[in-house]
């Protein structure tokens, strides 16, 4: 775990809400590292009403100086528990782990760490990862909400390569949260002009991180993800995620980055056509589907424009 007096390499971030039955492994498995440089484990909880605050007290007490706890007295949302990272972290990189996950092997953060030692023209690194179902019942089998049903690892439901893009993000080519690392100074900056978003706020993130940059996939499966009802993706209606993603691409619009992108108006396309087909939007009155359908067709219609265009600027002279 290297010594706790240095500077750290890396800070582990775990994020953590009502995860009393998993916190304790999440943070073993951080623990559990060997590694031959220091990382500190900084845990934010986001007003927890179960045990898990008395659990990370616990941890802290028995870790001083490496398990970093932070408490809220009321939930706040991601957003908010997002902000408390930046003044807190100390690490040259930044690691993810959800309070209701954990990390399957105990050289995870040396390999990945290696890589971006090695190779600085990449901003992180990432990996693929095992999904658990906690699901029981039939209903609960059956919950729409639920996006990884009938998949046993992230690599089955999204094709990666071995080098991810800006485009593999924007079209929700999604990375297991757990798995990223990344440079924090990267973080900074995306920080500096983070929008406020209660949901999706991960993938707002790694799109910032990686504006002009690519990240490394590695395909073992070094991370595992609890597939469970009480997961945020569960509890919340699928439009919130829709209507967020949508709040997210549309802020890309002004991007000095990604507002070139063609996918980009592709993409919030296809989060409007996704909607279409929710049974919340069969419940709208005629005029606001209309008014869906309209900006479906026009983001749609800026997408071939954009395509056009780059195919005749891209023909040989």
């Amino acid at each position: 775990m290297g010594n706790v007096g240095t500077l750290p390499v890396v800070s582990v971030c775990v994020l953590a809400y009502n995860h009393a039955k998993y916190i304790g492994e999440a943070l073993d498995s951080v623990l559990n590292q060997k590694a031959n440089f220091n990382f500190e484990i900084l845990v934010f909880d986001d007003g927890s009403s179960d045990d898990t605050p008395g659990i990370l007290q616990s941890y802290s007490g028995r870790f001083p100086g490496k398990v970093k706890v932070f408490l809220s007295d009321k939930n706040a949302g991601n957003y908010s528990n997002a902000q408390r990272i930046k003044p807190n972290v100390e690490g040259k990189y930044i690691a993810f782990l959800d309070g209701d996950d954990k990390w399957l092997d105990e050289n995870k953060l040396q390999h990945q760490i290696d890589f971006l030692n090695n190779n600085p023209d990449f901003a992180g690194a990432f990996h693929d990862a095992v999904i658990e179902s906690s699901y029981l019942s039939e209903a609960q089998q059956y919950d729409p909400n639920r996006l990884y049903k009938g998949f046993k690892y992230y690599s089955q439901m999204y094709r990666y390569n071995d080098i991810y893009y800006p485009h593999d993000s924007l079209r929700r080519t999604i990375i297991p949260h757990s798995s990223l690392v990344f440079r924090r100074e990267l973080f900074d900056k995306a920080m500096a002009t983070f929008p406020k978003i209660h949901f999706s706020g991960s993938w707002l993130l790694q799109l910032m991180v990686l504006q002009n940059s690519k990240f490394k996939y590695m395909s073992q499966t070094w991370s595992l993800y609890r597939d469970h009802p009480l997961g945020l993706t569960k509890v919340n209606a699928v439009s919130k995620f829709n209507f967020s993603n949508i709040k997210i691409l549309e802020h890309l619009l002004n991007h000095p980055y990604y507002k070139s992108h063609k996918t980009l108006y592709q993409a919030i396309a296809e989060e409007y056509n996704y909607y279409a087909y929710s049974d919340e939007f069969a419940n709208l009155s005629l005029f606001k589907k209309m008014k869906v359908l309209t900006r479906l067709g026009w983001y749609y219609v800026l997408y071939v424009l954009k395509e056009i265009n780059f195919h005749l600027h891209s023909r040989p002279k």
